[in-house]
């Protein structure tokens, strides 16, 4: 991952723990209601980190790694791919 400043947007991926924009983040709490266009899957995912690790924020690319793999899959792959 390239090297980024800290400034009021930053945060930490909840699921590969690297620094991240929020302006570049998927929130999962907002997904009560699905958006128009949103697929189950990412529902499921979305209430499966809820459950997993709270709220949150993760990158779109770490998001969508655990909609194809699953949240658990993804903590342990993502977690230990970080330095």
């Amino acid at each position: 991952m390239t090297d980024r400043w800290i400034d009021v947007h930053s945060v930490t991926c909840a699921l590969c723990g690297e620094l991240a924009d929020e302006r570049e983040t998927l929130s999962w709490d907002a997904f009560d209601e699905p958006a128009p266009g949103a697929s189950s899957t990412m529902l499921d995912t979305a209430h499966a980190l809820v459950a997993t690790v709270g709220s949150g924020e993760a990158h779109a690319s770490c998001f969508e790694f655990a909609e194809r793999n699953g949240v658990l899959a993804a903590l342990e792959v993502l977690r230990s791919d970080s330095p």
